[in-house]
């Protein structure tokens, strides 16, 4: 099985996808913003009848699906993604953007969640 992942091309990638993801960041209380120790995300998945891509702009959904994340898996989410995005930028196929890096290593440092102004 991991044969077939590093053999998938480019078009496998992106193309017949049937799965859709996107994050709801929420607090329990209803309020907009929270501390992080407040911060829950929630993460919908939706499984679309065709395809993508697709000729048609809107498709029915076959079936939807949510789960929640607490503060600390929010938390372990957010620190993952940063240390890849890091890891991407400073890799060794790639000279390093000083601008980007910068804006990575100051998220890390100065980490914020959904604040208000």
């Amino acid at each position: 099985e991991n044969d077939k992942e590093s053999t998938d091309s480019i078009s496998d990638k992106k193309f017949n996808i049937y799965c859709f993801s996107y994050s709801t960041p929420y607090t329990p209380s209803g309020k907009l913003h929270g501390s992080v120790s407040e911060q829950f995300t929630r993460i919908t998945l939706l499984f679309p009848s065709l395809s993508f891509p697709c000729p048609t702009s809107r498709l029915p959904l076959l079936s939807k699906s949510s789960f929640s994340l607490n503060p600390i898996q929010t938390s372990i989410s957010i620190l993952s993604s940063r240390s890849s995005s890091l890891l991407r930028e400073i890799s060794p196929t790639s000279t390093p953007n000083l601008k980007t890096l910068h804006l990575i290593l100051q998220g890390a440092v100065l980490p914020t969640v959904n604040t208000g102004p």
